[in-house]
This record gives structure tokens, C-alpha cells and sequence, in this order.
């Protein structure tokens, strides 16, 4: 009766373990979301220092350095539970797209020899967390749904990290673009029509990461056409300028539709999110949506600053505001979940350093 009275206790610790691992992940990936929508705000003109940049890669970069600090001594049959179950696999792939981030934005300070084989490495692992999270939903039947964006679309920030240091024109960044847009066109669709649909599929915020994917690969072409055009290599992803403006302007389309549609879905699960209050689900807000904010920020910049919409005039106008505030918003919204996740963290803390009561025997 004693061993049976205790496995509630370890399955509830077990629980928030696995919970805290993957809260970790996914502030780290949008505190670097956060950095990113900051440079490209200072980019297109706002009055912004460094310092709001520097201080997200800080605070990604040591969440991350944490979280690989747990892996390493997390023992072997705990991380093959963690290998083979879709519901703690995905959280691998926003540690993969944090390492890439941290690499190329941290360690290629001081060592930028680094930054190469790194993202080759990184690519290694993009491969097997993928194989391993397929692998995953096929032995347990998991259908296409928001955690699966992580672990697929990752391969999307290979081609961004691969920009600036292999080059736009690099195989591992032409691949790795085409095969996140593959990936798109498969699981994209089947995806929000079944989350549209079925409000029991995600019913907290992680439903927010169904803009994933459109958003990302939006952002990935324009980087991609962006390095191509500061590196002279003309048009490399399709050989035609205006097949790669035509299929920029329907990416940027389909984000913008599957955003709102996103949006959509948080609201018609508002119920039970604002019942269960804040928790670690909150942190699926962060990324993606930096990522949708930094795709329109990148689609509305006037054409003589690499913009994507070739647009002008009140259009233009139009897009930037847009943009803006939807960036504003995101900024916002990780900040708070940031220090929502701090609080936690923080009475997480001081609960653990109560001394325990000693038990009747």
C-alpha cells in the first residue's frame, strides 16, 4: 500500500520534470525570436539599442546551456522514453533551432571558425530528431498536429543560420529550405484542418504553434533571396526573379491566413486556457509568433532595403503598420510570458528549499 500511495507522487514529479524541460526549450528559442525581432526592428529604423538583443540571447543562451547540462545527466532509459514519446520528442527540436541560434549569434563571436562545422553538426541532429520523432507518432498513431511543427520545421532555421556563414548558394541551405517547404505542403494542411476543427487537439496555447511553419519558411525565403542579392548570386532558388517574387508574395500570404487562423484557435479554446491560468504551454506563444513578425517586418520593407513586397506608396504604408504592430505585440507578449515563466521558476524554487516534513512511519 505504501509503494502504491507513492507512484501518484513520482508520476506528478515526473510530469512537472518533463514539463520544466520543455518550458525550458521553448523560452530559450523565444527569448532568440525576442533578439531577432529586435534587429530587425533597429534594422528598419526604430530608435532600439543593442541591449534589449543581447540581454534575450544572454538569458536563451543560458537556459539552453542548463538544459544540455540536465540532458547530460539525465540517465539513458529516461531519455529513450523521452526519444520514443511525441509528446516530450518535439521538445528536442526547439533545442536543436537554440543551438543553431546561440552559434551563430554567440559562439561565432569568439570563435568564428566554429560556426561551420557547427551547423553541419547541427543539421546531423535536425535529421535525427526528426527520425526519431516520426518514428515516435507512427508507433503510437499520432496524427499531424501543432507539437509536430518543432522537430519538422527546424530545419528551416539551417537555412537561416547557413546564410551568412556557407553562403545562399551552400547545397545544406538550398536543401534544407526545400525540404521545410516540402514538409508544408504535406503536413500543413491536414494540420489546421483537423486543429480548426477539434478543439481538444491542443487546448491550451501550445495551439499556437500551428503558424509555425508558414511563418518560418516566409521568413527563411526572404533571408535566402536577401543573402543571395548581398552576395551576388542572383536568383539561386529558382533561377527566375519573378517566379521566386511570385512565390514569396503566396508565402507570405499563407502565413498571414494560417496566423490568423492560429489566432482564431486560441480564442475558441480561451475556456480552458484561462481556467488552467498561466503555465509552462504559454511558452508556445514566443517563437512562432516571432517568427510571424519577423516574416512581415522582412515582406513590408521598402524595396530599396531588401524588401520582399516590392510594394510603395499607401500599400507600403499599409504593410508596415501591419508589420509593426504585430511585432510590437509579439515583443510584448514574450516578455510577459518570459518573466510569467520566472515567477514560476521562482516559487518552483522556494518550494523545494522548504524543509520537508518528516513522514509517519
Amino acid at each position: 500500500q505504501e509503494r502504491r500511495g507513492r507512484r501518484p507522487v513520482r508520476r506528478r514529479r515526473a510530469a512537472a520534470a518533463v514539463e520544466e524541460r520543455l518550458g525550458t526549450n521553448g523560452l530559450a528559442l523565444g527569448l532568440c525570436g525576442l533578439a531577432g525581432v529586435c534587429k530587425e526592428l533597429v534594422d528598419r529604423g526604430l530608435n532600439l539599442t543593442v541591449v534589449p538583443y543581447w540581454i534575450a540571447m544572454f538569458f536563451a543562451t543560458l537556459l539552453w546551456l542548463a538544459f544540455t547540462a540536465r540532458v547530460c545527466v539525465t540517465p539513458r532509459d529516461r531519455l529513450r522514453i523521452e526519444a520514443t514519446t511525441p509528446q516530450l520528442c518535439f521538445a528536442y527540436g526547439a533545442y536543436q533551432m537554440t543551438y543553431l541560434f546561440v552559434l551563430v549569434r554567440v559562439v561565432a563571436l569568439p570563435c568564428p571558425a566554429c560556426v561551420g562545422p557547427g551547423i553541419h553538426l547541427g543539421a546531423v541532429a535536425q535529421v535525427a530528431v526528426i527520425v526519431a520523432f516520426l518514428a515516435s507518432c507512427w508507433a503510437t498513431g499520432l496524427k499531424p498536429e501543432p507539437l509536430w511543427n518543432p522537430p519538422t520545421v527546424n530545419c528551416a532555421v539551417t537555412t537561416i543560420a547557413g546564410v551568412a556563414t556557407l553562403g545562399a548558394g551552400h547545397w545544406l541551405v538550398r536543401a534544407s529550405l526545400w525540404y521545410a517547404m516540402g514538409l508544408q505542403v504535406l503536413l500543413v494542411p491536414w494540420q489546421v484542418w483537423r486543429t480548426v476543427r477539434d478543439p481538444d487537439i491542443a487546448p491550451n496555447c501550445a495551439v499556437s504553434m500551428m503558424q509555425a511553419p508558414c511563418s518560418l519558411n516566409a521568413l527563411t525565403f526572404a533571408v535566402v533571396r536577401r543573402g543571395a542579392a548581398l552576395q551576388g548570386l542572383g536568383a539561386v532558388l529558382l533561377g527566375d526573379a519573378r517566379a521566386e517574387q511570385a512565390l514569396c508574395h503566396a508565402l507570405f500570404a499563407i502565413a498571414t491566413l494560417v496566423f490568423w487562423l492560429t489566432l482564431y484557435c486560441l480564442w475558441a479554446r480561451r475556456g480552458p486556457i484561462l481556467e488552467r491560468g498561466f503555465d509552462l504551454s504559454f511558452v508556445a506563444l514566443t517563437f512562432p509568433s516571432c517568427s510571424t513578425a519577423i516574416a512581415g517586418l522582412q515582406y513590408a520593407s521598402p524595396p530599396d532595403r531588401a524588401g520582399s513586397s516590392g510594394a510603395s506608396g499607401p500599400l507600403l504604408l499599409a504593410l508596415r503598420a501591419y508589420a509593426f504592430a504585430v511585432a510590437g505585440a509579439v515583443a510584448v507578449t514574450v516578455v510577459v510570458v518570459a518573466l510569467g515563466c520566472a515567477k514560476i521558476a521562482a516559487g518552483e524554487a522556494r518550494r523545494r528549499s522548504r524543509p520537508r516534513k518528516p513522514t509517519a512511519t
